[in-house]
């Protein structure tokens, strides 16, 4: 499903709270309405999740993954086992906690809307995966 072009009334269902933040844009890319956002300072800046996706495949020592809500970093060359499955081949760095909505379409850093609490449509997310709907409820926003 193309997420370009999203409305906001696509994505957020009911808005209980939001703030005007600083959204870092990743260098060459776009953020559209529904990315999820991650704060780390109470909501003054949000970023998005930026670590490669895991695939499986081989990965060297200090490569970083993104893999089930965590950011995950191989401990041996020619690492092929799948991250949390091994602590020997794999440090958990922790999780990428998701606290945020993107309420604006942004092409560059800069103050855009981010949803804090509210309802919203789980399909119309972007970077939503299973792992991260208990830390959305944590932080007040509910999917449908």
């Amino acid at each position: 499903m193309e997420k370009m072009g999203l409305k906001h009334s696509d994505v957020v269902i009911t808005k209980a709270l939001s703030v005007n933040a600083t959204v870092t844009v990743p260098e060459d890319a776009t953020l559209d309405i529904g990315t999820l956002l991650s704060s780390n300072d109470g909501g003054v800046t949000f970023t998005t999740q930026t670590t490669p996706v895991y695939e499986a495949g081989s990965y060297d020592t200090a490569e970083e993954v993104y893999h089930l809500g965590h950011i995950w970093e191989s401990l041996a060359d020619a690492n092929t086992a799948v991250p949390g499955s091994d602590p020997v081949k794999w440090e958990d760095k922790g999780a990428w906690n998701a606290n945020g909505v993107l309420c604006d379409y942004i092409e560059t850093t800069s103050t855009a809307n981010v949803l804090v609490s509210g309802v919203v449509v789980e399909h119309n997310l972007s970077g939503f995966e299973e792992a991260l709907r208990a830390t959305l409820f944590d932080n007040k926003i509910i999917l449908k």
